[in-house]
């Protein structure tokens, strides 16, 4: 069986991380409060082979 989730705000996300696996993290690299590259690192810091797709509408980013 496939299925997604959408979990926002990012903290949620996290919550969600630290009781239940996933597949993959599908993440933006800009959001509210938090960019996606600081996400990314504390997604890593207990999950580190987990893959993650990162998106923008934003032609360049730092």
């Amino acid at each position: 069986m496939s299925s997604s989730l959408f979990l926002q705000p990012w903290s949620k996300a996290l919550d969600y991380l630290s009781a239940h696996m996933v597949d993959a993290i599908i993440t933006d690299i800009r959001m509210r409060k938090m960019d996606g590259l600081t996400f990314i690192r504390k997604v890593r810091q207990h999950h580190k082979h987990l893959p993650i797709l990162i998106i923008s509408g934003y032609g360049e980013f730092q």
